[in-house]
């Protein structure tokens, strides 16, 4: 047990990684197929067992601590503390709790793109569970993360995130179908020597307060009126998933939609055929399709769903101009953040002193925040 703060020590601890998503970056809230790895950065948590129903929760990434009991929770605010209210109440429709936790919280990078949020409400979820003698298998637990992003955040997300940070194993590329629920971890038929290049673009961000939600109801949109055009039986739109029409199916009527759904859909159909592709080049241990499959992603998030910012846009026309980069794409959904790239462990130090040098010259204020990390594989979450 280690010191933290005031002399305080602390019994359990978890590291949770962050994760990318190379191809299929937030379509499974369309029930597309999705890619991803767990990566060797992400978010620590010690904690103690309170016995009397209390929270207490610093942390070194925000301003702030959360203080309170289970009687009292407080009404979301905005806060980073509603991640964990929202953990409890979603562990609180499903079982009893009684015991609290007195933790400290911190990151080993900044966040932006990375999952960040799904991997703080796991640290929640496990330790409330653990002090409450709960044990949670891996699927209840992607499921609980889900409701506390869809209900409690009100984010409009998938099983993309909690996914890739509990199911992931190191050397091998995750690949997660939500229309079932499945998953499979695909290993390379040749040794893959490859880095993860992530470059943080010096501006944070926080995706509730994003366009992402109104791009999910695009895409919800454009089901929901593909669905009356053909004349199927007649569907809420929260129950309309892009994956349920054929690519040809959206071919023969996409003159009826409006230009933004017509990219919107585009982005979907063509990203879910690049997930297919990159297992395949993955699998074969083919890095230049694989990586060139993520530049290809990362054009269509900018041109057809509309993603990202000024500043990631920068990044991808510098980095994958580079020699050395596989391939590349703003992390996530874009909106700021990360961008991420895979390269070639032998062209590290020129390709961060040459995105370094270029960054910085168009946007000179970031040099503070501006910073590259490089990363590996890595295992999900021990529960």
């Amino acid at each position: 047990m280690k010191k933290e703060g005031k002399d305080i020590i602390y019994k359990y601890e978890i590291f949770v990684p962050f994760r990318i998503c190379p191809l299929g970056a937030h379509i499974d809230h369309q029930l597309g197929v999705i890619s991803g790895f767990a990566i060797d950065k992400g978010i620590k948590m010690k904690y103690n067992k309170t016995l009397d129903g209390s929270f207490y929760v610093t942390t070194d990434s925000f301003v702030g601590e959360a203080k309170f009991y289970y009687q009292d929770l407080p009404k979301k605010s905005g806060f980073w503390q509603d991640y964990l209210v929202g953990s409890i109440q979603a562990l609180k429709e499903k079982y009893e709790l009684k015991n609290g936790i007195h933790a400290h919280v911190s990151k080993t990078i900044p966040i932006g793109g990375l999952a960040s949020s799904s991997a703080i409400i796991i640290c929640y979820l496990l330790a409330i569970a653990k002090v409450n003698d709960i044990s949670l298998e891996e699927n209840e637990l992607v499921s609980l993360v889900v409701t506390v992003e869809n209900k409690y955040m009100n984010t409009k997300v998938g099983i993309l995130d909690p996914s890739c940070e509990i199911y992931s194993r190191k050397d091998h590329l995750l690949c997660m179908d939500p229309l079932n629920k499945s998953h499979k971890l695909v290993k390379s038929s040749n040794k893959m020597n490859f880095k993860i290049c992530l470059i943080f673009s010096g501006i944070t961000r926080n995706l509730p307060n994003t366009m992402y939600n109104v791009r999910v109801d695009e895409c919800k949109t454009t089901a929901f009126f593909m669905n009356s055009i053909m004349k199927n039986t007649p569907i809420e739109l929260k129950d309309s998933y892009l994956r349920n029409f054929s690519y040809d199916t959206f071919l023969k009527n996409k003159h009826l939609f409006p230009i933004n759904l017509v990219k919107r859909a585009t982005h979907f159909y063509s990203e879910l055929d690049r997930v297919y592709k990159g297992i395949e080049f993955f699998q074969n241990g083919d890095l230049e399709n694989f990586g060139n499959l993520i530049t290809e992603s990362g054009k269509s998030s900018i041109e057809n769903y509309e993603t990202g910012s000024e500043q990631l846009e920068t990044l991808h026309n510098i980095v994958t101009g580079l020699d050395g980069v596989y391939g590349g794409r703003f992390s996530g959904a874009g909106f700021n953040g990360y961008y991420m790239a895979l390269i070639d462990p032998k062209k590290e130090k020129e390709i961060k002193e040459d995105i370094t040098s270029k960054y910085l010259s168009i946007y000179p204020q970031y040099k503070k925040d501006f910073a590259i990390y490089i990363c590996n594989t890595n295992d999900g979450v021990k529960l």
